[in-house]
């Protein structure tokens, strides 16, 4: 875990970033689906890298707030990239595949085309099938969504 040779957030921060073309690259952990966020782990608190970075260079994070990458890189945490939005805000200019009303593809999630798997997770049927079809090493894994 990050922070035993740190003394403080703000170093363990700034020790972890490359810049690229104008972006702060956090070079540490990653975490969320892909690990496409960075994680910044510091004497037990745990947060996503943007989010620290802008806590610890601008300020507080008003409450019910996103931070919303407006430079679209994932991995960038520099603060003129990066700014609090709600939630309904963030969903405007990021709108979620799964909270939108169609898939990533175009489908529409209504009863016939949208299965709920055993971890609560949204899945549109017809892409499913598609990749079950393309892919046969994922058929296993997939039967009860080709039916």
């Amino acid at each position: 875990m990050g922070g035993r040779k740190y003394s403080t957030e703000k170093e363990y921060l700034l020790s972890h970033i490359r810049i690229h073309r104008g972006h702060w690259i956090w070079t540490g952990g990653r975490t969320g689906k892909d690990c496409v966020y960075g994680r910044f782990e510091f004497r037990y608190r745990r947060e996503v890298a943007h989010r620290a970075s802008y806590r610890i260079l601008v300020g507080p994070i008003p409450k019910k707030h996103d931070v919303h990458h407006k430079c679209k890189v994932k991995l960038c945490i520099r603060p003129k990239h990066v700014e609090p939005l709600t939630r309904s805000e963030h969903l405007k200019l990021e709108p979620s595949s799964k909270t939108g009303p169609t898939c990533k593809r175009g489908h529409a999630w209504n009863k016939e085309n949208t299965y709920w798997n055993p971890k609560g997770r949204k899945i549109c049927r017809v892409c499913a099938r598609d990749a079950y079809h393309k892919d046969p090493k994922r058929r296993h894994r997939m039967e009860i969504l080709a039916q």
